[in-house]
């Protein structure tokens, strides 16, 4: 057993199996500090390194997706007093939201889901501009968009 955030969690090895945690750290996310949001961040990350290949599905991607994006969104007051030149601390919550989305395109292979990635990313950057991280994860999108444009052209041209 862990105790995150007051509550004792029990561990498979040494992730929390309690996903309820995460979800719990969703409601609580616009009164808690940056200490617990990036606990949440780090759970966030030990749950998707522990993703049995079976819940790679695009519905549970998109769901958690929505969910990071959601944390993300409610986590952005807590860097408005930044300065321009900082990271907001929420940053990785859309890093690993649009990781989910370039997932969901190679589970997939429609570009839409680059697209959603591209838009978090985009924003992400609008907020925290000295984001080098969330800036090459937007690039690999570019890169993985111009591919399927390829790819698009490229068979159009064998058909005829």
């Amino acid at each position: 057993m862990d105790n995150i955030l007051g509550r004792n969690v029990p561990l498979y090895g040494r992730v929390p199996v309690a996903c309820s945690v995460v979800h719990r750290l969703t409601f609580y996310i616009m009164q808690v500090s940056v200490v617990e949001l990036r606990r949440s961040i780090n759970i966030h990350k030990l749950l998707r390194n522990n993703i049995a290949p079976l819940d790679l599905t695009v519905e549970l991607e998109t769901t958690r997706a929505m969910q990071l994006i959601h944390e993300y969104m409610n986590a952005l007051p807590l860097g408005r007093d930044l300065p321009e030149t900082e990271l907001q601390p929420a940053d990785d919550l859309a890093i690993i939201a649009g990781q989910i989305f370039v997932n969901m395109y190679s589970i997939s292979e429609d570009h839409v889901y680059l697209h959603s990635a591209a838009i978090i990313l985009e924003f992400a950057l609008k907020e925290s501009p000295q984001s080098y991280q969330t800036r090459l994860q937007l690039v690999k999108v570019y890169r993985l968009l111009c591919r399927h444009r390829q790819l698009v052209q490229s068979t159009h041209l064998i058909r005829f």
